[in-house]
């Protein structure tokens, strides 16, 4: 493939989205409508698994298309090793302007996972794009209360885009979001979305978000209360789905949709009461918490509308990126245990299972002792692993 002929690409990746909570996902709440646009202008993946149950795997595993037992970034080890091959630097190879903007600490110069990109901005400086004036002129056009991070980074990616787009060079824009993360507490008007119209905003605030509360058997959340944690994370979703509409729309204004092969996905998802005591991602590995979101816009190989049934990974974007620049090189192939995304696509080379891995959750425990010393942490010092067909 031609240098000229080489698309841009996007990824954006959202934190803790459960799949289960989208409308375009089959939820009964219009949680997403920019996304479900998207989704019908693209290839939306049904049964799609992260093979981590929190970040720093997760992204590692997108980068290097390796599962976390094999890349090490887990618990256990806070860093992805310079030996490891990444995504942006192989594109950089290719010739490809390479950036990446995390609001996740995890997705950081800390973590190692900035290598490759020519350019980085992480959540220090992203924070500070907060007080751009540009944030508060669109919250107040809004009617918005406040913004936790995403309306800043979309400016962010869209001042990026302004200045490179018409460029001889692809592009490789790499972008987290932190919503729908905890602490769920969305501003107005989405806070009010999708609670019963009889909870007061002091109710919900009162509800214990402490994800090792329960477990420690300090609290049992009622049904009403998982009813209304599950509300609000539901507005966290409505909001980014709000700022994801505004990126693109901008990609469509700027004539960058044709050639630019846009990845929607998620890094994992949440419990929110299917299985109590547990909340968050900790110490579980159920499928609210690894069946996550994974919408490909690109209509000459991804048909518009179509949804796939078969298993995909996270760690599948890698390859099929691969496979779409023609890239042949076995020292960028023999590193890579994804699948391509494309075999699912035709149905010819589907995956048959996929994989998510759970070390022994060192930190977790940490915090658990610490706060609760009495606490019997025997049952849950497991590592853990879930096959999904």
């Amino acid at each position: 493939m031609s240098k000229d002929a080489r698309p841009n690409i996007i990824l954006l990746v959202m934190d803790t989205q459960r799949a289960k909570d989208m409308s375009c996902y089959g939820y009964e709440k219009k949680t997403t409508p920019h996304i479900d646009k998207l989704a019908e202008e693209g290839t939306l993946f049904v049964n799609n698994i992260s093979p981590g149950v929190w970040s720093l795997p997760s992204y590692a595993s997108i980068m290097t298309g390796k599962y976390p037992s094999s890349h090490g970034a887990d618990m256990q080890h806070e860093y992805l090793e310079s030996s490891f091959l990444r995504l942006p630097e192989v594109l950089r190879e290719l010739g490809y302007t390479t950036a990446g903007l995390s609001f996740n600490g995890w997705c950081s110069i800390a973590s190692g996972l900035q290598r490759g990109f020519a350019e980085w901005r992480d959540s220090q400086e992203l924070s500070r794009a907060k007080s751009d004036p540009r944030v508060s002129e669109q919250l107040k056009e809004r009617d918005e209360e406040f913004d936790r991070g995403s309306l800043a980074l979309v400016i962010q990616l869209i001042d990026w885009l302004q200045e490179h787009q018409d460029k001889e060079e692809p592009f490789f824009l790499y972008a987290n979001f932190t919503e729908p993360h905890a602490a769920y507490r969305p501003p107005q008007p989405f806070r009010k979305r999708f609670l019963p119209p009889e909870v007061t905003d002091d109710e919900a605030a009162a509800i214990s978000q402490d994800g090792y509360v329960e477990l420690a058997g300090k609290i049992k959340r009622s049904a009403r209360e998982w009813q209304i944690l599950r509300a609000l994370y539901n507005g966290e979703t409505a909001v980014l789905d709000a700022r994801l509409g505004i990126f693109f729309d901008y990609l469509t204004e700027a004539g960058l949709v044709d050639n630019t092969i846009l990845i929607l996905t998620g890094d994992h998802g949440d419990e929110i009461g299917e299985h109590p005591p547990f909340m968050h991602h900790v110490l579980t590995i159920y499928d609210s918490v690894i069946r996550v979101p994974l919408i490909v816009r690109y209509p000459s190989l991804f048909p518009r509308g179509k949804r796939v049934e078969y298993v995909t990974q996270t760690l599948d974007i890698f390859p099929t990126l691969m496979e779409m620049l023609k890239v042949e090189d076995e020292k960028v192939l023999g590193e890579i245990q994804g699948k391509s995304l494309l075999g699912a696509v035709s149905g010819k080379e589907p995956r048959e299972f996929a994989v998510t891995d759970y070390s022994k959750p060192l930190q977790t425990f940490e915090r658990l002792w610490r706060r609760y010393p009495y606490f019997d942490l025997r049952p849950l010092n497991r590592s853990m692993r879930a096959i999904s067909t």
